[in-house]
């Protein structure tokens, strides 16, 4: 029987050390192409940058993002902005799971943070990333163990003159309490090529931001009577289609993220968000959808342009009057607006990106469409986003329960961590809403504390620079 046992663990061992070896190969394999890309950061190469891009980055999402060079100025930007990475550790978030994801922990020089490095690895040899995503990770610090207010007010605006010196930040920064400023800071250029400062009343580029306005503005009409939030789509915006998926689509499907829609590529109008609303009819009719709405979650800029027309279709007004009748003008936001930048504007950031190859900063002016809409790129200042938190909270805006369910995740649709138009979080124990916002030149971000009364707006004219600040501001408030 002993002889039997130990014949028996010895075909164990044989069987599972190969499947032991191959993790152990692939976890080095991981590491390995982790600290190439650490490496290629820090050279400040552009060169360097580049020929890691044609190695390591799946030919898949090469295409995705616009090829070779479009990632190589990404990781150029990455680099500028964190001046350098310190790699710490790498491990599997499940090694089972296809395909492989692993969390390497990288500290930047210029932000102080250690960042939780998301990293998708294609599945055939060699292997090659097919996702990369940088998240600053603040340690976890107990409300005892927080600093008073006006001690975590001062190390803030410290950090804020740390990040600043280092090119890592470039904006306006606002705190309230309780609806009160207890912290204002700017700093950085509005524009570089006349040497124009930011100032706390400077306009900001808002990227997904001004999605809460779009969600705001629908829900008004909810409470209105003028539509439901279980009404379908095709109740308002009528389309020629046998599409049943499509035909299921809810509204609080459009604010959630959950609706499956696909890409809705209707062209701009000058006035309408749209230029032709019969042929963007057309396009909407034929839309592929991604999956059966209410199922899951998937964010979306093309539900959000739907709810602009809805908006439209409803309120007789262009996008733009509509979110000022019912948005800006009653919370008193007199310094936000959907600015169009063809024509000269007042006391309004540019944005910019470094650019490796130039070696220098580029603004963001020739990217980004001329007027923003339902879904990001509307302007603001700080003490505006503030006016927008105050009138959310005092129910200016919406009763009660409307906010209640704009606050409330909706994860019966498959929406864990967002509401009608707001993001909403755990952090450290505390309900938290708001929105961020990203683009090239853009980093944006709203926080509004609902259990500590805290509330934070960042906003910046240069690419990454919001989520530090966020993460500090965590750390300390």
């Amino acid at each position: 029987m002993r002889n039997y046992i130990i014949a028996l663990v010895i075909l164990l061992t044989a069987i599972t050390q190969p499947a032991r070896a191959e993790q152990v190969s692939t976890l080095t394999m991981a590491k390995d192409i982790t600290l190439q890309l650490v490496e290629a950061i820090n050279s400040k190469s552009y060169q360097q940058q580049r020929e890691f891009v044609e190695k390591y980055i799946d030919a898949d999402t090469l295409a995705r993002v616009g090829g070779v060079n479009s990632y190589a100025d990404y990781l150029a930007a990455e680099s500028h902005f964190h001046g350098g990475f310190h790699f710490d550790s790498i491990a599997f978030v499940d090694e089972d799971a296809t395909p492989l994801r692993a969390d390497a922990y990288l500290t930047s020089e210029n932000t102080q943070f250690a960042y939780r490095t998301e990293l998708t690895f294609s599945e055939q040899l060699p292997m090659q990333i097919t996702r990369l995503r940088f998240r600053a990770e603040p340690e976890q610090v107990a409300a005892k163990d927080k600093p008073t207010t006006d001690n975590a007010v001062n190390l803030l605006r410290q950090y804020l003159q740390h990040l600043s010196a280092n090119e890592a930040f470039s904006g306006s920064v606002m705190v309230t309490k309780n609806n009160k400023a207890i912290l204002k800071y700017s700093s950085g250029l509005a524009s570089k090529r006349f040497d124009i400062k930011n100032n706390i009343e400077t306009r900001f580029n808002l990227a997904s931001m001004n999605k809460m306005f779009t969600a705001v503005t629908i829900l008004k009409l909810v409470a209105d009577g003028q539509l439901s939030l279980t009404d379908p789509m095709v109740k308002y915006l009528p389309l020629n289609t046998d599409d049943k998926q499509l035909k299921k689509i809810q509204i609080r499907h459009l604010l959630s993220h959950t609706s499956g829609i696909g890409s809705v590529n209707c062209e701009q109008g000058q006035n309408s968000i749209v230029e032709s609303w019969q042929d963007c009819m057309q396009t909407l009719a034929k839309v592929t959808m991604n999956f059966s709405p209410g199922s899951q979650y998937r964010y979306s800029n093309d539900g959000m342009l739907v709810l602009g027309l809805i908006i439209e279709k409803l309120t007789h007004q262009t996008y733009y009057q509509a979110i000022n009748t019912h948005v800006f003008a009653p919370a008193g936001m007199h310094n936000t607006e959907c600015l169009d930048l063809q024509y000269p504007v007042k006391n309004a950031a540019i944005g910019y990106d470094y650019h490796g190859v130039a070696k220098q900063w580029r603004n963001n002016l020739f990217i980004h469409e001329k007027r923003g809409g339902p879904a990001g790129g509307c302007y603001s200042s700080a003490p505006d986003m503030m006016k927008f938190v105050e009138a959310l909270l005092k129910h200016q805006l919406l009763d009660d329960e409307m906010l209640s369910q704009a606050f409330s995740a909706q994860v019966a649709l498959g929406a864990e961590n967002y509401g009608l138009g707001f993001t909403v979080r755990s952090v450290n124990g505390q309900k938290v809403v708001g929105h961020s916002g990203a683009f090239p030149g853009v980093s944006t971000h709203l926080d509004i504390n609902l259990d500590s009364r805290f509330s934070i707006v960042i906003l910046s004219n240069h690419s990454f620079a919001a989520r530090p600040v966020l993460a500090k501001f965590q750390q300390l408030f």
